[in-house]
């Protein structure tokens, strides 16, 4: 400045404003670990480590000795021994299967209403075969008439047969009718029947002997009131054939069960004599055979008659097949049809059998009647 002036006043300086501070990161304080309870985890499971099995080396061990400690003496039931197993097992048929077979009927009950419904929509002969069948077993006779029947073989339903013929005829007719059972039966013809008491030959023919006037109050009863039965015969022939004959003069019918008894002496006494037939290659051969020594015997064909019993069983030869092989040997053969109530062998109800099976019995009664009030 010049001297003697005044210095010159500075100018203000605008105010500044404050310059920012960037802000000074402060290091964080360490904060001590709050404890956190632990949240329960499911487990999970682990299949199991399979492990090899270790192998245990067993300790020998020393016997200790031990005092013997004195024992009284424990009886000792007997070892059963093998034997029959009750009297369910000791070969006696119980009661209560002897009941259920009988009451078996012979279709099943699924057959028979399918039967009853068909018979309402087509035709049906058999209500008009069976009342022509029972008409000819009505038929009067003036004296008694025997018939026999005998089986070709074992097993060709000899018993059964002489059943079903006497159950007919007394089941058809007032005038009675007996059945005699075969030489050394064993109940048989007893079971089929549903005999109530039992009859021997020998107090038969003692009461026959004696003129007893009720000699059906000897001989063994059944459900049907006019079928009377001899039901042990013993095994003498001749006196079936004695008892037959008297029994004829008693009865409208007499039916013998001959068994297998081929040379019975009723044979020559009998109206009518009945052969049942197997039906099976050896069956007929058996039966051509039987009817031969019949002949030989003195028994005229027009009393033959023979009876092929189908069994059910496939024998590769049919009934009507085996009846068509013997038809020129006797009389023309009837086939009865094969039942289940048939095949049971406890006792017969007619009611029971299956359609074809009654008409069968039926048709053979009355075949065996024609015969029987033919022959002379």
């Amino acid at each position: 400045p010049t001297p003697g002036q005044a210095p010159p006043v500075a100018a203000p300086r605008p105010a500044q404003a404050p310059a920012q501070q960037s802000p000074v990161r402060q290091p964080p304080t360490p904060q001590p670990p709050t404890p956190q309870s632990p949240t329960p985890q499911p487990p999970t499971p682990q299949p199991p480590t399979p492990q090899p099995p270790v192998r245990q080396t067993p300790t020998p061990q020393s016997p200790s000795p031990q005092s013997p400690t004195p024992q009284s003496p424990t009886p000792q039931s007997p070892t059963p021994q093998p034997g029959p197993a009750g009297p369910d097992g000791d070969g006696t048929v119980p009661d209560r299967d002897v009941e259920r077979v009988a009451a078996r009927q012979g279709w099943p009950t699924w057959r028979r209403l399918l039967r009853r419904g068909v018979a309402l929509v087509a035709a049906d002969d058999t209500p008009t075969r069976l009342a022509e069948a029972a008409r000819v077993v009505q038929t009067p006779v003036s004296t008694g008439r025997r018939v026999l029947v005998l089986g070709s073989v074992g097993g060709s339903g000899a018993t059964t047969t002489a059943v079903v013929l006497a159950r007919v005829l007394a089941h058809a007719r007032s005038d009675g009718a007996a059945v005699v059972a075969a030489p050394g039966d064993r109940d048989a013809l007893s079971l089929a029947l549903g005999a109530r008491g039992s009859c021997t030959t020998s107090s038969a023919l003692t009461a026959l002997a004696a003129n007893v006037d009720r000699v059906e109050d000897v001989l063994a009863t059944t459900d049907v009131p006019h079928l009377r039965a001899v039901t042990r015969a013993g095994v003498d022939p001749r006196a079936v054939a004695a008892l037959a004959d008297r029994l004829g003069r008693r009865h409208a019918f007499t039916v013998v069960d001959g068994g297998m008894a081929l040379y019975h002496p009723a044979a020559r006494l009998a109206h009518a004599v009945v052969l049942t037939v197997v039906p099976s290659v050896a069956g007929v051969h058996a039966a051509s055979a039987v009817l031969d020594d019949l002949v030989k015997a003195g028994v005229s064909t027009h009393r033959l008659l023979p009876v092929v019993v189908d069994t059910g069983r496939d024998t590769g030869l049919d009934a009507s097949r085996a009846a068509f092989l013997l038809a020129g040997r006797a009389q023309a053969p009837v086939t009865v049809a094969a039942d289940r109530h048939l095949a049971g062998g406890a006792r017969l109800d007619l009611e029971a059998l299956a359609d074809p099976a009654s008409v069968s019995a039926w048709e053979l009664a009355a075949r065996v009647v024609e015969l029987a009030v033919a022959a002379r």
